[in-house]
């Protein structure tokens, strides 16, 4: 990820980053704050596009009752191929807001609270790209929040 920050000022793309941790914060069971340690702390996601922002965290899916094989159908039919993981991670429940939704083409803007992992959303699994590429995506805007609280960007497509 480099320095991209599209059309968002400093106080627009903090913003955001207050907005996950509010939804952090409303959350049962899940941590309110962010110590830094990716496994104890979750993460939280803020999708934003075509005007609608959709909120997700990980371990959605276990937490509202619905079964990971409904989750993979759905997802199968849509065109997501990502691994295993990607679907019940906070990046995935975001997208699988959006595709509930019928969001399909134009510029999204992804807001993470934590790095993205090995084991599903980074190079050579994709999980991300995979599922912005079936929703028709044009491009997506990533602005990552590191444990050191700096924010780094990036293109993604």
């Amino acid at each position: 990820m480099g320095r991209y920050v599209g059309d968002l000022d400093n106080a627009a793309i903090a913003g955001r980053f207050d907005d996950l941790l509010e939804y952090r914060q409303g959350l049962s069971n899940f941590p309110s704050q962010l110590t830094g340690n990716r496994s104890a702390d979750g993460v939280t996601a803020l999708l934003e596009v075509n005007g609608r922002t959709y909120r997700g965290h990980n371990g959605w899916a276990r937490r509202s009752g619905v079964s990971p094989d409904e989750i993979r159908t759905r997802h199968a039919q849509a065109g997501f191929k990502p691994n295993a993981n990607t679907p019940f991670h906070a990046k995935g429940h975001v997208f699988d807001q959006a595709l509930q939704a019928g969001e399909s083409g134009g510029v999204a803007r992804l807001f993470v609270d934590s790095t993205f992992c090995k084991a599903g959303c980074q190079w050579p699994f994709n999980g991300v790209e995979n599922m912005a590429r079936a929703l028709g995506f044009e491009r997506v805007e990533v602005f990552i929040r590191l444990p050191n609280g700096h924010i780094v960007s990036g293109l993604l497509l």
